[in-house]
């Protein structure tokens, strides 16, 4: 290297030490400005790691659960109190493997949460360990495989949920001691044991598999969900037995505590006998599920009896039988006391009552789930089982297999917004068999239209200019048309009829 080379060399040297030097002095100034500055710099750390740990809990229905640790990147002060804030790094649910031990450092002692199953097994395998020699850490655990059941046979003194899936419970599970297991999820097609001690503080039961309802551990629920193919234990045979209303309505006079129901009946299940006379009282019980297909178990409802119900959704109307459908309807009207029953949702699945509340937001209040679209002389009954709801916004959703070509009740006096909205841009093709001289919605003010095609049927923006041409002139109809695709010269010819916006 010659030394004009050697001098130019050490000059870039120079100049490259005096660049990072500089570069390294801006990042620390820019983290005690963003330190100094920060509108959180003087909330207690307390109050930081209950933020970050909403940041966790709301990262769990993503694909990417570990997402919030961006947070720690902020300034140095959110970073120290994330680092030794350890229940932030105790949850292990999808967890990428190379950073479970680093997180299981971080977590110290505070109480974990697990999933164990055959994919899980290896990286989670020392953590499991742990745990079992050290079960007073498990705070949640996730079950799957038979292998981990069987090894878990110490008391679990701070557990509070526990997941389990199709396997088998030992004799010896938890050493019969778990005082703080409030929460109970069975997965599998599982039987749960007739007694157990460790579930004698169990508050919330959600199972697919086989239940004895008759189990002293039911008397303190206050939340019980049985779906899939579950089916009932008959304690005195000590095999599965056929489910009746008679047996569902004994077992919830047991339940003296129960908020929240979600049951799915089955097929076969035998309604309740003439000799039961005295209802079922559940002072407690606002949310109710109900999923049905027969007259037989519909009669569930008329043995109900509840203070206030603040949500009913009931599925079991089919081939437009509305009768399958009336016990569930008079349940509702009976015992939902809040009013405001204003907005009504019409789907291909389901027809849902919302009660808006003053601020404008609405809240769902009862949902009747069928089949396929109902017949417009079907969807009428259905509502005028429900004198409380007085419909001033009907919302129509479409799929992209089924375009509208008639309108929900279109003889309602009451409705004063009428919105038509698809998750596909899809041709309208309502306005085409539509009578203009019918007016329906005598009352309406407002129309609205999201995702709808006006360009695949031309003459479809001039029917409906026509429909509304047609209306009472007495008040200018508001139409909105909300990502819609529409010619400029239709949108144009529309404004001469209506006070019409494009969002």
């Amino acid at each position: 290297m010659s030394v004009s080379q050697s001098k130019s060399k050490e000059l870039e040297d120079y100049y490259d030490n005096r660049i990072n030097a500089c570069l390294a002095e801006a990042r620390l100034l820019r983290q005690q400005r963003n330190a100094d500055c920060s509108k959180t710099k003087h909330l207690p750390a307390e109050i930081l790691s209950r933020i970050f740990g909403c940041l966790v809990y709301s990262g769990h229905s993503d694909d990417f659960p570990l997402q919030w640790i961006a947070a720690t990147h902020v300034c140095r002060t959110w970073r120290t109190i994330a680092l030794n804030e350890p229940t932030l790094w105790a949850d292990f649910t999808d967890v990428h493997p190379k950073w479970v031990r680093e997180m299981f450092s971080r977590s110290q002692a505070a109480p974990l949460i697990l999933r164990l199953s055959l994919d899980s097994a290896n990286h989670l395998a020392f953590i499991f360990e742990h745990a079992l020699e050290s079960p007073e850490r498990l705070a949640e655990l996730r079950v799957s495989q038979q292998p981990f059941m069987a090894r878990l046979t110490r008391p679990a003194p701070f557990l509070r949920s526990l997941d389990i899936g199709d396997v088998d419970i030992p004799p010896d599970f938890l050493g019969g001691v778990a005082p703080r297991l409030r929460t109970l999820n069975c997965s599998g097609n599982m039987h749960l044991p007739p007694e157990a001690s460790w579930l004698e503080n169990l508050t919330e039961l959600n199972s697919l598999g086989v239940v004895n309802l008759q189990a002293s551990y039911m008397s303190k629920l206050t939340s019980l969900c049985l779906g899939g193919d579950w089916s009932a234990w008959d304690a005195a045979s000590g095999q599965p037995c056929r489910v009746s209303v008679d047996t569902l309505l004994s077992a919830l006079e047991n339940m003296p505590l129960l908020q929240s129901l979600n049951l799915l009946l089955p097929n076969d299940v035998q309604q309740a006998s003439r000799s039961r006379l005295a209802p079922v009282y559940l002072q407690h019980l606002s949310d109710v599920t109900i999923i049905f297909d027969t007259l037989e178990a519909a009669t569930i409802f008329h043995h109900l009896r509840t203070d206030k119900i603040k949500k009913l959704v009931a599925a079991g109307l089919c081939d437009d039988n509305i009768a399958m459908i009336e016990p569930a309807c008079r349940f509702f009207e009976t015992f939902y006391h809040d009013g405001g029953l204003q907005y009504l949702l019409y789907k291909r699945h389901a027809l849902e009552v919302h009660r808006i509340e003053s601020y404008g937001v609405h809240t769902l209040v009862l949902m009747i789930e069928y089949w396929e679209y109902l017949a417009p002389s079907t969807l009428a009954g259905v509502v005028s089982m429900l004198p409380s709801c007085v419909p001033q916004i009907l919302e129509m959703e479409l799929d992209n297999e089924s375009p509208l070509h008639a309108f929900a009740l279109p003889e309602c006096g009451t409705i004063e917004e009428l919105r038509i909205s698809t998750h596909y841009r899809t041709p309208l093709n309502v306005f085409q068999t539509s009578d203009a001289s019918t007016a329906p919605y005598p009352s309406l003010r407002r129309l609205e239209f999201q995702f709808i095609d006006f360009t695949c049927t031309p003459e479809s923006a001039d029917l409906l200019k026509r429909w509304i041409s047609a209306r009472e002139p007495s008040a200018t109809l508001e139409l909105v048309l909300r990502d819609c695709d529409i010619w400029e010269q239709d949108f144009a010819s529309l404004q001469e009829v209506a006070a019409v916006s494009h969002a």
